[in-house]
Protein backbone atom coordinates (compact mmCIF):
# COMPACT_ATOMS: atom_id res chain seq x y z
CA UNK A 1 0.00 0.00 0.00
CA UNK A 2 2.92 2.44 0.94
CA UNK A 3 4.52 1.61 -2.45
CA UNK A 4 1.23 2.44 -4.60
CA UNK A 5 0.71 5.66 -2.48
CA UNK A 6 4.08 6.96 -3.33
CA UNK A 7 3.55 6.24 -7.18
CA UNK A 8 0.10 7.78 -6.81
CA UNK A 9 1.98 10.99 -5.19
CA UNK A 10 4.95 11.03 -7.85
CA UNK A 11 2.49 11.02 -10.49
CA UNK A 12 0.57 14.00 -9.30
CA UNK A 13 3.58 15.66 -8.47
CA UNK A 14 5.04 15.21 -12.41
CA UNK A 15 1.82 15.74 -14.07
CA UNK A 16 1.45 19.51 -12.11
CA UNK A 17 4.63 20.29 -13.31
CA UNK A 18 3.80 19.82 -16.36
CA UNK A 19 0.25 20.56 -16.85
CA UNK A 20 0.31 24.11 -15.11
CA UNK A 21 3.43 25.69 -17.13
CA UNK A 22 3.09 27.07 -20.94
CA UNK A 23 5.89 25.44 -22.17
CA UNK A 24 6.29 24.56 -25.75
CA UNK A 25 7.84 21.79 -27.92
CA UNK A 26 11.57 21.45 -26.91
CA UNK A 27 11.67 23.85 -24.53
CA UNK A 28 14.89 23.52 -22.06
CA UNK A 29 13.93 25.05 -18.44
CA UNK A 30 17.21 24.68 -16.42
CA UNK A 31 17.83 27.34 -13.45
CA UNK A 32 20.14 29.50 -13.67
CA UNK A 33 19.93 31.50 -10.90
CA UNK A 34 18.78 31.12 -6.78
CA UNK A 35 15.49 32.44 -7.29
CA UNK A 36 14.74 30.26 -10.44
CA UNK A 37 16.13 27.48 -8.32
CA UNK A 38 13.86 28.45 -5.68
CA UNK A 39 10.67 28.45 -8.22
CA UNK A 40 11.12 24.72 -9.54
CA UNK A 41 12.34 23.38 -6.64
CA UNK A 42 10.80 20.14 -5.18
CA UNK A 43 12.23 17.70 -2.56
CA UNK A 44 10.86 14.15 -2.55
CA UNK A 45 11.14 11.79 0.41
CA UNK A 46 11.74 8.15 -0.16
CA UNK A 47 12.91 8.48 -4.15
CA UNK A 48 10.88 5.74 -6.40
CA UNK A 49 12.75 3.00 -6.93
CA UNK A 50 12.48 2.00 -10.25
CA UNK A 51 11.29 -1.66 -9.56
CA UNK A 52 8.20 0.44 -8.45
CA UNK A 53 7.69 2.42 -11.13
CA UNK A 54 7.41 0.02 -14.28
CA UNK A 55 3.78 -0.43 -13.98
CA UNK A 56 2.50 3.30 -14.15
CA UNK A 57 2.53 5.12 -17.52
CA UNK A 58 5.81 6.64 -16.73
CA UNK A 59 9.04 5.43 -18.50
CA UNK A 60 11.61 5.77 -15.32
CA UNK A 61 15.29 5.64 -16.33
CA UNK A 62 18.78 5.94 -14.17
CA UNK A 63 21.50 8.74 -16.29
CA UNK A 64 24.64 10.20 -14.67
CA UNK A 65 23.57 13.97 -14.99
CA UNK A 66 26.76 15.06 -13.14
CA UNK A 67 30.19 12.98 -13.95
CA UNK A 68 31.49 13.77 -11.15
CA UNK A 69 29.05 12.26 -9.07
CA UNK A 70 28.16 8.52 -8.41
CA UNK A 71 25.08 7.31 -9.89
CA UNK A 72 23.05 7.02 -6.75
CA UNK A 73 22.91 10.87 -6.29
CA UNK A 74 21.10 11.32 -10.23
CA UNK A 75 17.90 10.34 -11.01
CA UNK A 76 15.79 11.25 -14.66
CA UNK A 77 12.06 10.41 -14.33
CA UNK A 78 10.64 10.62 -18.32
CA UNK A 79 7.71 9.78 -19.79
CA UNK A 80 4.37 10.91 -21.63
CA UNK A 81 2.55 14.02 -18.92
CA UNK A 82 -0.54 15.28 -19.92
CA UNK A 83 -0.13 18.93 -21.36
CA UNK A 84 -4.04 20.05 -22.41
CA UNK A 85 -6.72 19.34 -23.75
CA UNK A 86 -9.07 20.90 -26.36
CA UNK A 87 -12.89 20.69 -27.60
CA UNK A 88 -13.41 18.32 -30.32
CA UNK A 89 -15.56 20.10 -33.30
CA UNK A 90 -19.26 20.49 -32.62
CA UNK A 91 -18.70 19.18 -28.87
CA UNK A 92 -18.01 21.92 -25.79
CA UNK A 93 -17.51 21.60 -21.94
CA UNK A 94 -18.39 24.84 -19.95
CA UNK A 95 -17.86 25.43 -16.15
CA UNK A 96 -19.67 27.34 -13.39
CA UNK A 97 -16.53 27.38 -10.74
CA UNK A 98 -16.26 28.81 -7.92
CA UNK A 99 -14.41 32.81 -7.39
CA UNK A 100 -10.95 31.15 -6.83
CA UNK A 101 -11.47 30.74 -10.42
CA UNK A 102 -12.30 34.24 -11.34
CA UNK A 103 -9.87 35.83 -9.19
CA UNK A 104 -6.00 34.66 -10.39
CA UNK A 105 -6.21 35.29 -14.62
CA UNK A 106 -3.60 31.69 -14.47
CA UNK A 107 -6.33 30.03 -13.04
CA UNK A 108 -8.93 30.97 -16.07
CA UNK A 109 -6.09 30.03 -18.46
CA UNK A 110 -5.88 26.96 -16.44
CA UNK A 111 -9.22 26.11 -17.66
CA UNK A 112 -8.63 26.49 -21.22
CA UNK A 113 -6.04 23.94 -20.83
CA UNK A 114 -8.69 21.42 -18.99
CA UNK A 115 -10.68 22.23 -22.56
CA UNK A 116 -13.15 24.54 -21.27
CA UNK A 117 -14.32 26.88 -23.72
CA UNK A 118 -17.59 27.70 -22.35
CA UNK A 119 -17.92 29.60 -18.88
CA UNK A 120 -20.74 30.87 -16.50
CA UNK A 121 -20.69 34.21 -14.88
CA UNK A 122 -23.59 35.68 -12.21
CA UNK A 123 -22.39 38.63 -9.98
CA UNK A 124 -19.07 41.03 -10.06
CA UNK A 125 -18.37 42.41 -13.40
CA UNK A 126 -15.20 42.17 -12.36
CA UNK A 127 -15.53 38.61 -13.03
CA UNK A 128 -16.78 38.86 -16.37
CA UNK A 129 -14.16 41.25 -17.23
CA UNK A 130 -11.14 38.61 -16.23
CA UNK A 131 -12.89 36.35 -18.10
CA UNK A 132 -12.87 38.04 -20.99
CA UNK A 133 -9.54 39.55 -20.98
CA UNK A 134 -8.41 35.83 -20.37
CA UNK A 135 -9.42 33.92 -23.35
CA UNK A 136 -13.39 33.18 -22.87
CA UNK A 137 -15.44 35.62 -25.60
CA UNK A 138 -18.48 37.32 -24.20
CA UNK A 139 -20.17 34.88 -27.18
CA UNK A 140 -19.07 31.72 -24.87
CA UNK A 141 -20.19 33.20 -21.58
CA UNK A 142 -23.50 32.15 -20.29
CA UNK A 143 -24.50 34.70 -17.14
CA UNK A 144 -27.07 33.71 -14.61
CA UNK A 145 -30.13 35.58 -14.08
CA UNK A 146 -32.83 35.55 -11.30
CA UNK A 147 -36.78 35.96 -11.37
CA UNK A 148 -36.03 40.04 -10.03
CA UNK A 149 -33.77 42.50 -11.89
CA UNK A 150 -32.86 40.26 -14.90
CA UNK A 151 -33.44 43.20 -17.68
CA UNK A 152 -31.15 45.31 -16.15
CA UNK A 153 -28.78 42.10 -16.11
CA UNK A 154 -29.65 41.54 -20.05
CA UNK A 155 -29.11 45.26 -20.46
CA UNK A 156 -25.84 44.89 -19.13
CA UNK A 157 -24.57 41.99 -20.96
CA UNK A 158 -26.24 42.22 -23.99
CA UNK A 159 -24.76 39.51 -26.66
CA UNK A 160 -23.53 36.88 -24.87
CA UNK A 161 -24.21 33.12 -25.56
CA UNK A 162 -27.27 33.48 -23.64
CA UNK A 163 -28.76 33.97 -20.10
CA UNK A 164 -29.58 31.19 -17.54
CA UNK A 165 -32.71 30.75 -15.48
CA UNK A 166 -32.60 28.03 -12.83
CA UNK A 167 -35.48 25.93 -11.63
CA UNK A 168 -38.40 27.88 -12.56
CA UNK A 169 -41.30 25.28 -12.42
CA UNK A 170 -40.03 23.76 -9.09
CA UNK A 171 -40.11 27.57 -7.81
CA UNK A 172 -43.62 28.09 -9.23
CA UNK A 173 -42.33 31.46 -11.11
CA UNK A 174 -45.42 32.76 -13.19
CA UNK A 175 -45.54 31.93 -16.95
CA UNK A 176 -46.15 35.92 -17.62
CA UNK A 177 -42.81 36.55 -16.25
CA UNK A 178 -41.16 34.02 -18.43
CA UNK A 179 -42.76 34.86 -21.48
CA UNK A 180 -41.54 38.22 -20.66
CA UNK A 181 -37.58 37.27 -20.27
CA UNK A 182 -37.77 35.13 -23.11
CA UNK A 183 -39.31 37.81 -25.09
CA UNK A 184 -36.84 40.72 -23.87
CA UNK A 185 -33.76 38.28 -24.66
CA UNK A 186 -35.05 37.87 -28.46
CA UNK A 187 -35.52 41.54 -28.88
CA UNK A 188 -32.83 43.07 -27.58
CA UNK A 189 -29.84 40.54 -28.31
CA UNK A 190 -28.55 37.89 -30.11
CA UNK A 191 -28.50 35.69 -27.12
CA UNK A 192 -30.20 32.63 -25.79
CA UNK A 193 -32.58 31.48 -22.81
CA UNK A 194 -31.67 28.19 -20.96
CA UNK A 195 -33.71 27.45 -18.43
CA UNK A 196 -32.62 24.09 -15.73
CA UNK A 197 -35.14 21.90 -13.77
CA UNK A 198 -35.56 18.38 -12.63
CA UNK A 199 -39.19 17.48 -13.04
CA UNK A 200 -40.29 16.33 -17.01
CA UNK A 201 -43.94 16.14 -17.24
CA UNK A 202 -47.24 18.00 -18.38
CA UNK A 203 -46.73 20.61 -15.83
CA UNK A 204 -42.92 21.58 -17.00
CA UNK A 205 -44.28 21.79 -20.82
CA UNK A 206 -45.41 24.63 -20.95
CA UNK A 207 -41.91 26.36 -19.57
CA UNK A 208 -39.98 24.19 -22.29
CA UNK A 209 -41.76 26.43 -24.91
CA UNK A 210 -40.43 29.72 -23.44
CA UNK A 211 -36.74 29.04 -23.43
CA UNK A 212 -34.38 27.94 -26.21
CA UNK A 213 -32.91 25.11 -24.30
CA UNK A 214 -33.66 23.10 -20.61
CA UNK A 215 -31.07 21.11 -19.01
CA UNK A 216 -31.14 18.63 -15.93
CA UNK A 217 -29.93 20.98 -13.22
CA UNK A 218 -29.80 18.09 -10.38
CA UNK A 219 -27.20 15.06 -9.20
CA UNK A 220 -30.03 12.63 -8.57
CA UNK A 221 -32.57 11.06 -10.12
CA UNK A 222 -35.94 12.42 -9.76
CA UNK A 223 -38.88 10.43 -11.08
CA UNK A 224 -42.33 10.87 -11.10
CA UNK A 225 -44.54 9.20 -8.76
CA UNK A 226 -48.07 7.74 -9.92
CA UNK A 227 -49.57 11.52 -9.17
CA UNK A 228 -49.41 13.62 -11.98
CA UNK A 229 -46.49 15.99 -11.49
CA UNK A 230 -45.56 15.00 -8.30
CA UNK A 231 -42.16 14.02 -7.88
CA UNK A 232 -39.67 11.83 -5.12
CA UNK A 233 -35.79 11.60 -4.90
CA UNK A 234 -34.52 8.75 -5.83
CA UNK A 235 -31.16 7.37 -6.17
CA UNK A 236 -27.49 9.31 -6.61
CA UNK A 237 -27.43 8.33 -10.12
CA UNK A 238 -29.20 10.68 -12.73
CA UNK A 239 -29.08 9.16 -15.81
CA UNK A 240 -32.11 7.51 -15.94
CA UNK A 241 -34.08 11.17 -15.44
CA UNK A 242 -31.49 11.84 -18.17
CA UNK A 243 -33.18 9.59 -20.12
CA UNK A 244 -37.11 10.55 -19.40
CA UNK A 245 -35.53 14.46 -20.04
CA UNK A 246 -34.09 14.36 -22.97
CA UNK A 247 -37.48 11.51 -24.28
CA UNK A 248 -39.57 14.44 -23.78
CA UNK A 249 -37.77 17.44 -24.69
CA UNK A 250 -34.79 16.12 -27.34
CA UNK A 251 -35.02 19.02 -29.21
CA UNK A 252 -33.81 21.46 -26.36
CA UNK A 253 -32.17 19.19 -24.04
CA UNK A 254 -28.84 19.72 -25.48
CA UNK A 255 -26.73 19.80 -22.00
CA UNK A 256 -27.14 18.78 -18.55
CA UNK A 257 -25.12 19.82 -15.32
CA UNK A 258 -22.70 17.74 -13.64
CA UNK A 259 -21.37 18.47 -9.89
CA UNK A 260 -18.13 18.63 -10.26
CA UNK A 261 -17.96 17.52 -6.33
CA UNK A 262 -21.11 15.37 -6.08
CA UNK A 263 -20.59 13.50 -8.80
CA UNK A 264 -16.77 12.34 -8.63
CA UNK A 265 -16.85 8.79 -9.27
CA UNK A 266 -19.15 8.93 -12.00
CA UNK A 267 -17.76 11.31 -14.38
CA UNK A 268 -17.31 8.16 -16.93
CA UNK A 269 -20.85 7.00 -16.42
CA UNK A 270 -22.55 10.91 -17.19
CA UNK A 271 -20.46 11.51 -19.91
CA UNK A 272 -21.09 8.11 -21.39
CA UNK A 273 -24.82 8.57 -21.02
CA UNK A 274 -24.35 12.41 -22.55
CA UNK A 275 -22.66 10.95 -25.88
CA UNK A 276 -25.26 8.01 -26.03
CA UNK A 277 -27.99 11.08 -26.06
CA UNK A 278 -25.98 13.01 -28.36
CA UNK A 279 -25.84 16.29 -26.44
CA UNK A 280 -23.27 18.50 -27.65
CA UNK A 281 -22.23 20.36 -24.63
CA UNK A 282 -21.99 19.52 -21.45
CA UNK A 283 -21.63 22.19 -18.07
CA UNK A 284 -20.01 21.26 -14.88
CA UNK A 285 -20.92 22.89 -11.72
CA UNK A 286 -18.09 23.59 -9.20
CA UNK A 287 -19.63 25.83 -6.33
CA UNK A 288 -20.42 22.64 -4.08
CA UNK A 289 -16.34 21.92 -4.16
CA UNK A 290 -15.29 23.62 -1.25
CA UNK A 291 -11.88 21.41 -1.18
CA UNK A 292 -8.62 23.01 -2.03
CA UNK A 293 -7.02 24.35 -5.37
CA UNK A 294 -5.31 21.05 -5.50
CA UNK A 295 -7.88 18.66 -5.08
CA UNK A 296 -10.09 21.14 -7.02
CA UNK A 297 -7.59 20.43 -9.55
CA UNK A 298 -7.87 16.87 -9.53
CA UNK A 299 -11.54 16.87 -9.85
CA UNK A 300 -11.31 19.02 -13.04
CA UNK A 301 -8.52 16.37 -14.76
CA UNK A 302 -10.58 13.69 -13.68
CA UNK A 303 -13.87 14.98 -15.98
CA UNK A 304 -12.10 16.35 -18.32
CA UNK A 305 -10.30 12.93 -18.83
CA UNK A 306 -13.83 11.10 -18.87
CA UNK A 307 -15.12 13.96 -21.84
CA UNK A 308 -12.16 13.05 -23.48
CA UNK A 309 -12.59 9.22 -23.26
CA UNK A 310 -16.18 9.97 -24.46
CA UNK A 311 -15.48 12.03 -27.63
CA UNK A 312 -16.10 15.72 -25.99
CA UNK A 313 -12.23 16.76 -25.61
CA UNK A 314 -9.14 16.03 -27.48
CA UNK A 315 -5.78 15.37 -24.89
CA UNK A 316 -2.63 15.91 -25.90
CA UNK A 317 0.81 14.87 -23.57
CA UNK A 318 4.10 15.69 -24.04
CA UNK A 319 7.27 13.77 -23.63
CA UNK A 320 9.38 15.69 -20.39
CA UNK A 321 12.15 14.79 -18.70
CA UNK A 322 12.30 15.58 -14.49
CA UNK A 323 16.15 15.17 -13.42
CA UNK A 324 16.66 15.21 -9.60
CA UNK A 325 19.40 15.34 -7.30
CA UNK A 326 20.22 13.56 -4.34
CA UNK A 327 20.48 15.53 -0.93
CA UNK A 328 22.05 13.15 1.28
CA UNK A 329 25.54 12.47 1.73
CA UNK A 330 25.71 8.75 1.07
CA UNK A 331 24.29 6.27 -1.48
CA UNK A 332 22.41 4.44 1.23
CA UNK A 333 20.58 7.34 2.46
CA UNK A 334 19.67 8.39 -0.87
CA UNK A 335 18.60 4.96 -2.08
CA UNK A 336 16.31 4.72 1.64
CA UNK A 337 12.91 5.42 1.72
CA UNK A 338 13.91 8.49 4.20
CA UNK A 339 16.12 9.73 0.93
CA UNK A 340 15.46 13.01 -0.04
CA UNK A 341 15.59 14.20 -3.58
CA UNK A 342 15.35 17.91 -5.60
CA UNK A 343 14.18 18.44 -9.04
CA UNK A 344 16.93 21.15 -11.17
CA UNK A 345 16.10 20.81 -14.44
CA UNK A 346 13.05 19.75 -16.58
CA UNK A 347 13.33 19.69 -20.19
CA UNK A 348 9.82 19.37 -22.60
CA UNK A 349 9.90 17.36 -25.70
CA UNK A 350 7.77 16.18 -28.59
CA UNK A 351 3.47 16.38 -28.52
CA UNK A 352 1.39 14.23 -29.04
CA UNK A 353 -2.41 13.77 -29.57
CA UNK A 354 -3.44 10.75 -27.08
CA UNK A 355 -6.36 8.41 -28.63
CA UNK A 356 -8.50 6.64 -26.16
CA UNK A 357 -8.29 3.00 -26.04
Amino acid sequence: MKKKFMIFISIIILFSLNFCSDSKNNEIVTPSNPESLKKTEITLKGFIPFEQMQDTFIIVKSNEVNPKAADCFTKVIEGWVIHHFDPKNGKNIGIWPKSLWYQNPSYLQELRKYGYRNIFHQGDYSYFTQATNNGFNATNIMCGISISGWSGVINQYGNVMGYYLDEPYTHSYSLSTLTSIYMYIHTNTNAKFYIGDYKPCQCFDVYSLLCDEVYVSTYSNWYETIFTCVFLEGSNDQRELWNTMHNRYSNKNLSNWINLYKDVGEFSNLCGKANNLNLNKLWTYQLDDNSNYVMQSQHLMQFSNSAWYAGYLRRYSQYTYYYYRCLDDTCEECQSEEGSWQLYEVIYGAMREDIPN
